[in-house]
């Protein structure tokens, strides 16, 4: 190999960039990236102290805490990362967290320097065992600390995963936030109703999916003040910008809420329904889609399972213009 002053940076930083996206292309499940993808930059780094710097970007713009390594692996990580604080705070741009895990002082001391990130984009929150993680029964220092890492400026993509009874108040936290996933949310606990939203804290959403069984999770979101109907709706995140949506249905209330929702998405491009609710509450949907006098929608997927009676073609009248 030539000598390290006859490659210029650039060069090094390209071939750098493509193991990188390599990595990206091979992220399996738990956020852990790709073992031969990652070995590939190791390698590299030995090759000259100049491309440590340069690796190191992609070697760590993933880190995961997850109850699938163990302690001693990741509590070195996160000793690691503690003596190199330029790395937890420069170069870190999505976390993995398991809330299975049993987080230590120094895994707590590594949160903390996240959130002093002006890099970290995503974080992921989720639990690789079977049964859920409940909000109210999680130790409060590993809460406290989750919802700290929602306060980061630069945090636009949120994941979270089989947790019962988290608050919607948490999601005000997340003022930049563009892409939202709720996986089998059961239980959103709304806000206090001393707490009203005056204004929406979240104005930037662009992509939100609700996937799975998440009892009540459209209604704590679209109704934080715990009222059905009659006055204005003051909801914790405005709709307006959304171009992406998979809504899942499950209850009468849920249905009246995504008519409201469908009403606010006027930029809607993609929609995915998957309605188990009572059939009268369809056609409802389907109205607030076509009331839309400037419809962008592109792309309609329907998932229904009815439980009173089969449908006929009158459900449909809705979307007709």
């Amino acid at each position: 190999m030539e000598s390290p002053s006859k490659l210029p940076m650039d060069v090094l930083g390209y071939i750098a960039d493509t193991l990188g996206a390599e990595i990206d292309t091979r992220l399996i499940p738990s956020g852990i990236p790709n073992g031969h993808a990652v070995q590939a930059l190791k390698m590299l780094c030995l090759t000259c102290k100049f491309m440590v710097a340069v690796c190191r970007r992609h070697l760590f713009a993933k880190i995961s805490l997850s109850s699938f390594s163990s302690l001693k692996r990741v509590e070195t990580l996160s000793e690691f990362l503690l003596s190199h604080p330029i790395i937890p705070t420069r170069y870190v741009k999505i976390l993995y967290l398991d809330t299975s895990r049993f987080f230590s002082p120094s895994d707590y001391d590594l949160l903390q320097k996240l959130c002093g990130s002006s890099s970290l984009t995503s974080i992921n929150i989720s639990t690789t065992i079977r049964s859920p993680a409940y909000w109210n029964t999680m130790p409060e220092q590993k809460k406290s600390a989750f919802l700290s890492l929602f306060q980061i400026p630069t945090l636009r993509h949120l994941a979270l995963v089989k947790i019962v009874n988290f608050p919607a108040a948490a999601f005000s936290l997340c003022c930049g936030l563009t892409n939202l996933v709720l996986h089998e949310m059961s239980n959103l606990a709304p806000p206090a109703p001393d707490n009203r939203m005056h204004r929406p804290k979240i104005t930037t959403l662009v992509a939100w999916h609700s996937i799975g069984e998440v009892h009540n999770t459209i209604a704590a979101l679209m109704n934080p003040t715990g009222h059905k109907k009659a006055e204005k709706i003051h909801s914790i995140i405005a709709f307006a910008h959304l171009q992406d949506a998979s809504v899942n249905i499950e209850t009468d209330t849920e249905g009246f809420q995504t008519c409201k929702l469908l009403e606010e998405a006027v930029r809607l491009e993609k929609l995915h329904i998957q309605a188990y609710a009572s059939m009268k509450l369809l056609p409802g949907i389907f109205s607030s889609l076509a009331a839309n006098p400037h419809p962008k929608l592109r792309y309609l997927k329907l998932d229904f399972g009815f439980s009173d009676g089969d449908c006929d073609n009158a459900f449909f009248n809705g979307l007709h213009r």
